[in-house]
């Protein structure tokens, strides 16, 4: 990969958002099951059924996104996601 890419600012400041959401996502489904079943007291099924139903909200949110960008500008699409993001915390 040529590292001169970075010099772009709209490259560099897009691919750091993107770190910090794979981080959060990745560490949300590492902790998740884990809060779930010890403190929730959840079965494992029953936390998988979360994972799950969250799952389906991922590709939902992802084809409602694709016609969303056809009359929004990314930017807005992007920032507007980060606001309704902690509403969809348990």
């Amino acid at each position: 990969m040529d590292l001169r890419l970075f010099d772009s600012r709209g490259f560099l400041w897009g691919n750091t958002a993107a770190l910090l959401v794979a981080l959060g996502e990745f560490g949300l489904l590492f902790v998740l099951p884990l809060y779930l079943v010890n403190v929730l007291c959840l079965s494992t099924l029953g936390a998988g059924v979360v994972l799950a139903v969250m799952t389906l909200g991922a590709f939902l949110a992802g084809g409602l996104t694709e016609g969303l960008a056809r009359w929004m500008p990314p930017v807005r699409i992007v920032r507007s996601g980060s606001r309704w993001r902690p509403a969809s915390w348990p």
